[in-house]
Order: structure tokens, then sequence, then C-alpha cells
């Protein structure tokens, strides 16, 4: 049975695209459904989808070939060129290159991992997650609401009860802004510890390459600990 449902779909990839498709995309599953004159494959049950660096698995898919628009929900995970995501369903469109994960989102890009409830990628690997939800590496660790993120460029924005522990530092801030070996932007409600000192203000910039480690607040104040030389 499985034989004949992976046959099938390598004759339907190859009938659909022109140009040696049926070597690039495969469609594995208990059943498929090929709709011919709407051009839409649909696959359930033990799903998996493999391509150029490509793996997706799944307990339902669809996929509209002339639109390359790919929907997979039930257990979806996917790995493709270091990006690993799970979650609940998942829309792929592999022309644009753009992914959206929803539901128990979890994932990891090189050295980066990361968990929310929704998660939207480009190919650059720049996009949104939308929490409660956390990015943490090594030595690192981020949490917030709301996240933009660089996760090639090293660029993360976290708003909404956004908090960072990273090296001396532990703030709270309404908006917090890291990009490596360059600096982290608090902004609004700023609070924490630096060190053995508690800071406060609405504006607080930690420059961060060594040796030029600098903190520049606005409307700040600093308490420093007693009895220290």
């Amino acid at each position: 049975m499985k034989l004949r449902n992976l046959l099938w779909g390598l004759i339907i990839l190859l009938l659909a695209f022109p140009v040696n498709a049926a070597e690039d995309y495969i469609i594995d599953g208990d059943e498929i459904d090929w709709d011919v004159i709407n051009e839409i494959v649909e696959a359930r049950g033990n799903v998996v989808i493999t391509g150029p660096d490509l793996q997706i698995t799944a307990d339902y898919a669809k996929f509209k070939i002339d639109k390359e628009e790919l929907f997979v929900e039930g257990s979806c995970r996917l790995e493709q060129q270091g990006l690993f995501v799970q979650g609940d369903q998942m829309e792929i469109n592999l022309g644009k290159e753009t992914l959206w994960v929803q539901g128990s989102v979890e994932g990891s890009y090189e050295k980066w991992e990361m968990q929310g409830e929704e998660l939207s990628l480009a190919g650059d690997r720049t996009g949104d997650l939308t929490g409660p939800g956390w990015i943490k590496r090594e030595g690192f660790y981020l949490e917030g609401n709301n996240f933009s993120l660089d996760l090639a460029g090293d660029t993360l924005i976290a708003e909404e009860e956004a908090h960072l522990e990273y090296e001396e530092l532990k703030i709270w801030a309404d908006r917090i802004e890291f990009r490596d070996e360059e600096f982290v932007l608090f902004v609004g409600n700023v609070h924490g510890n630096y060190k053995r000192m508690r800071i406060e203000g609405q504006k607080v910039r930690y420059i961060l390459p060594p040796g030029e480690e600098r903190v520049i607040m606005e409307k700040g104040r600093i308490f420093l600990p007693a009895g220290e030389d």
C-alpha cells in the first residue's frame, strides 16, 4: 500500500510540473487524493514530504500545485537548511520560500532555540514570533509576547513584558532590542540588575563589544550596593 501511494505521488508531481519537479518533491501518505482539474493533491495519514534540503511530516497535507502552496496539520515537523520547526499547523509557499506555523510552536535555527504560539519566517530567516514565548541560546534568554526576528543576522526585538538574561544583565522592559556583538537597547519601564547594581529608567543602552562596555541611561537611576570600595 505504501509503495503504491509513493508511486502515485511521483506520477502526480511528474505530470504537474514541467521541469524535473518529480525529482524535486515527493509526497507520501496512507491515502493520496489528486484533484486533476483544480491541480490539488491531498495526503492523509503518515504524510511525509521530501525535497531539496526539505523534509515535512504531518497527519494531513494539501498541496496547491500551480501556486506552490502547501498546508499541513497534525503533529507537523519541518526540517530545512538548518531550520527545525514543529507545530499544530503550517503553511509553506515553496516558490516564495515563506513559512507560517501556528499552535505550540517550537523550533531552532543554528544556535537559536525558540518557543511561542505563532511563527512566520521568510527564506532569509527574518520574521515574527507571537507568544508568550522565548528565544534562547547558550548564556542568553529573551522572553516576551511579540518578537521581530533576524535569526541569520543575530538581531532580535521583544515587546510586551519583555525580559532578558544575558551575561551580567537581568532586565525587564516594555521593549528590548538585541544586536549581537553591538548593543542591547531597553525602552520603557526598564528595571533590573546589572552586576551588583540595580537600575531603573525609561531608556537604557548597554554597549557590548569587549573593552567598550558601557551603560547609557535616559531618565535613569542606579542603586549602588553599600560598603563597596
